[in-house]
């Protein structure tokens, strides 16, 4: 189920392209630079680009999807209870970005002349290519900067295996900084854009745990009053 529900959502997000006028984009740039100084996301690119550093990054961003859906797996088998709080983030915070792009659409730094997109480039690397190709086919939305979903779940997903213990959390590290990394590198999303995926996905990591903790204390409450309330209609 949690899967259908994911994919459904995946499936819903090219509805913002088609709904949204070019008119009624929101530019982030005249935010974001000023807060840093410089155009950070040009400026990261120029600085790092290559052919292999864009093969290696794009690698981590095709991560994307596939964390998602392996990481779900892997959590149904090694703890469910942690797999029922990971599933409930991932589709609370889907879904409010959801919303997020359909009121308030922005455009990528590529999109606005800030950095290239490495992604679309026409001497890239043959990965890079089949990655685009694949992609295009599942996403159409090209105004769903922020929040940046790929930050987003990755940080869902260093947030519950560090719950599974500390070596689990270390071991995601590199996974999650490479995915956040490759945002910028690529010409995705803006640092801006990072910020409010982190938000908006710790912000549903801790909503989910209050909620199921407040759930897990009613239910142990409702437990422990019925035998008195059996008692009680026995006498």
């Amino acid at each position: 189920p949690f899967l259908v529900v994911f994919l459904s959502y995946e499936a819903l997000q090219g509805l913002v392209s088609v709904v949204v006028a070019n008119s009624g984009i929101i530019s982030l740039y005249a935010i974001d630079a000023p807060l840093w100084g410089f155009n950070l996301t040009g400026a990261v690119q120029s600085a790092l680009l290559s052919p292999t550093m864009t093969a290696v990054m794009t690698f981590f961003y095709s991560l994307h999807l596939p964390l998602v859906i392996l990481a779900s797996i892997y959590l149904w088998y090694a703890d469910k209870s942690i797999y029922k709080k990971y599933t409930y983030a991932i589709i609370v915070t889907s879904y409010c970005a959801l919303v997020t792009f359909l009121l308030f659409p922005t455009a990528p730094p590529w999109y606005e002349g800030a950095a290239a997109n490495l992604l679309q480039g026409i001497n890239s690397a043959a990965p890079v290519q089949v990655y685009t190709h694949v992609m295009n086919l599942i996403e159409a939305d090209k105004f769903a900067a922020f929040p940046s979903l790929h930050s987003a779940f990755a940080i869902i997903f260093i947030f519950y295996m560090r719950r599974r213990g500390r070596l689990y959390g270390l071991a995601a590290l590199p996974i999650t900084a490479g995915i956040l990394f490759s945002t910028i590198y690529l010409g995705q999303h803006y640092l801006i854009d990072i910020i409010g995926g982190a938000a908006y996905s710790l912000s549903a990591c801790l909503l989910v745990d209050w909620f199921i903790k407040r759930s897990e204390r009613k239910s142990a409450e409702a437990l422990m009053t019925q035998p008195a309330d059996s008692s009680a209609s026995g006498l």
